[in-house]
This record gives structure tokens, sequence and C-alpha cells, in this order.
């Protein structure tokens, strides 16, 4: 049985901590079966605590230092289910300042049978098992090319899969491009 959207506005410090939220989150918690995570309790929390995995922890992370950085809004789909709910998310990073990330997450929800609800095995992400980022931009390698991180993120589905692939790191080509120049200069430079 699917429920109109809901959204809920919460604001993360410099350190993805939880200062303010805005919205029926306490509502939400209950009806998905965590109660006790109310709006008040989540105040001061690192969001990245309630994120399961190392590797969807690091993408967000990352997600969330390009929007402080770059300033620009970053749209997002992602799943978010609950023991009793299947919830569909969009949502919208945008950092004003640099240091505060407004998180604007749209949630579709849709009630899950008893028969559904029961555990299933996790899906893998079918069309990745590593996931290459470049250690220096951030840029994921997908389909032969270098994508920034959000798009790659959206062509993969990777916040739609209950296992994110890993990451190894490397270099992408324009970014080894300009390292090599930058140590051809100041090993010019300094003779």
């Amino acid at each position: 049985m699917s429920r109109a959207s809901d959204t809920i506005v919460y604001v993360l410090d410099e350190h993805d901590r939880i200062i303010a939220v805005d919205g029926p989150w306490d509502r939400i918690a209950r009806e998905g079966g965590a109660p006790t995570l109310t709006a008040s309790s989540v105040i001061g929390t690192a969001l990245l605590d309630y994120v399961n995995g190392d590797s969807l922890r690091h993408l967000l992370s990352r997600l969330l230092a390009r929007v402080r950085v770059e300033r620009e809004p970053i749209q997002l789909a992602c799943r978010c289910d609950s023991p009793t709910q299947r919830a569909a998310l969009e949502l919208e990073l945008k950092s004003d300042d640099g240091m505060r990330v407004r998180v604007n997450s749209r949630i579709v929800f849709e009630a899950l049978s008893e028969e559904t609800a029961t555990p299933a095995a996790p899906r893998s992400a079918d069309t990745v098992q590593m996931l290459s980022m470049c250690g220096w931009c951030n840029r994921c390698f997908v389909d032969g090319r270098w994508l920034e991180l959000e798009d790659a993120a959206a062509r993969l589905g990777l916040l739609r899969v209950d296992i994110v692939p890993d990451f190894s790191h490397g270099l992408c080509g324009d970014c080894a491009a300009s390292l090599e120049a930058e140590v051809h200069d100041r090993r010019t430079s300094s003779r």
C-alpha cells in the first residue's frame, strides 16, 4: 500500500552532525518501527552513524564534502527502508556557507506486507564489484570514463541497492597529468 509523500528537512553542521530537524520526523520514525528515534534524540548525532556500510558512508561523506566545496545543490535518489516500510527518497543537498548542509528529503513510503517484511537476501550492485574513485578529485570510473561522483551514484543506482560496491582509489587521467605537471614545475624551479 502506497502513501502520499512526506518531506523532512534537516541541517548538518561542518562535522555532519544533525543540528536541526523540521517536518514530520517523529511520526515517520514511529510508523517506520523506530519510535525512540525522535527528532530531539538525533540532534547532535552524526548522520553517518545511521548509515549502514562503510562504502555507503564513504560515498555520502564525499558527496557532503563536495556540496560544501562547490556550493552547488546535488539531487539524489535513494532507498531508506525500515522493518515495516520501504521508502524511496529524493534528496537535495545544499550548502550556502560551505559548512552547514541543508538536506531536503522527500519520502515516498510503501507499506510492506508480512511476506515482504521478512528479511530477504541482500541484493548486490549487479553491474559493479569494485568502484574506482580518483583519490584527488573524487570522480568515479564508470563505463570507460570518469564521472562526477553524484553522476556515477545516479547512473549505477548506488543509493538504491542494499550493498554498495567497495571503492578502490587511484588517479584519473586529468589529475595524474596535473600532478605530473606540478612535480615537473617544482623540479624545474628548484634547479
